[in-house]
């Protein structure tokens, strides 16, 4: 079965969507907003509808008029709350897909609808196109046969269709070639969960790197991409061996470079001295222009106070309260 059977045959499974939406179960398609600690307020039902959505991009069940259009702006009612409340901001392929949908709809009493759209955050209000109704056409006219299989495999693992993702991923991975985009193939693995995918995207960028000259961004990223593989696996001294061997490619790139160096410092304490060393430059400039992000400032701290670099851990707590603090002031104002 080729990519393009299999994901039809992944499509014509949200008839199920469809149908259960025109027969009015739709608590499972409109906005729901859920709170997290980690997360903020998130739409538990996204996935859910964007599942209905492709549905209906690709008919796989008649609607007549009206129905049709009554459900279309129903749900891109729902995809601006969805929008206005959700924590991470953002576009989102949802209202994009459903402004498609709309195009043939629209109507001038929609202008305030489309410019409540426009300004459901900060994201919508830089980047939505609400006042062309062909904006979207380019990406959601194409027939499916017209679908490269790499956007076939993002749609799949974007839905967390992990089966269909699997599938679509071993077609396309034994053709890869040295101009295909390892990087790329590090997404679809984390679409699949399967470890031999990410050792083939890590690896393979690393091996490409080194066999084609890359310029030293691509170094530099195919080295971190590697050395984060490893000390995820467990395996710190190659881990630490590969950082070494890349010293050169982090000079301009140092972020990488110290957020490795201070885990690996944590593993490899008789190494810590040494890993300091290289990455306490990159640390200080990092600091200096308020870019070390909370979610890294504890081990960081941590890890100047085993070096006994107390004035470097005081300052990377002050500017960890600062974030937060006006992170906590944003929350309050929303």
């Amino acid at each position: 079965m080729g990519y393009i059977e299999i994901f039809r045959e992944m499509i014509s499974g949200f008839r199920t969507d469809v149908e259960k939406y025109i027969d009015g179960e739709k608590s499972d398609y409109l906005y729901n907003p859920k709170r997290t600690e980690e997360n903020g307020i998130t739409d538990s039902n996204y996935l859910n509808r964007q599942r209905l959505l492709y549905g209906l991009l690709y008919n796989v069940c008649r609607i007549d008029e009206p129905e049709r259009e009554a459900i279309i702006r129903e749900l891109f009612e729902t995809e601006i709350k969805s929008r206005q409340e959700e924590s991470f901001q953002g576009i989102g392929e949802n209202l994009e897909m459903l402004t498609y949908l709309m195009r043939k709809y629209r109507r001038e009493e929609d202008k305030k609808l489309f410019e409540k759209a426009k300004n459901a955050n900060f994201d919508c209000y830089c980047g939505y196109e609400q006042n062309d109704p062909d904006a979207y056409s380019n990406y959601y006219e194409k027939n499916i046969e017209e679908y490269p299989i790499e956007r076939c495999i993002d749609i799949a693992g974007e839905l967390k269709l992990k089966d269909y993702a699997c599938r679509l991923v071993d077609i396309y991975k034994p053709g890869m070639t040295d101009d295909d985009k390892f990087y790329s193939f590090k997404r679809y693995s984390e679409y699949t969960g399967r470890k031999e995918d990410l050792i083939f995207a890590v690896k393979g960028r690393f091996e490409r790197a080194l066999k084609n000259k890359a310029d030293d961004f691509e170094m530099m990223c195919a080295y971190s991409g590697y050395i984060d593989f490893m000390i995820e696996d467990g395996d710190f001294e190659g881990a630490y061996s590969l950082l070494n061997e890349g010293r050169q490619y982090f000079s301009e790139y140092g972020r990488s470079a110290w957020q490795a160096g201070v885990r690996l410092m944590e593993a490899l304490p008789d190494r810590a001295p040494e890993i300091w060393d290289f990455i306490l430059p990159h640390i200080r400039t990092d600091l200096k222009n308020d870019m070390i992000a909370p979610v890294e400032a504890e081990r960081v701290m941590r890890c100047a106070d085993m070096m006994g670099a107390h004035k470097i851990a005081k300052a990377v707590k002050a500017s960890y309260d600062k974030t937060m603090a006006e992170i906590g002031e944003m929350k309050s104002q929303k």
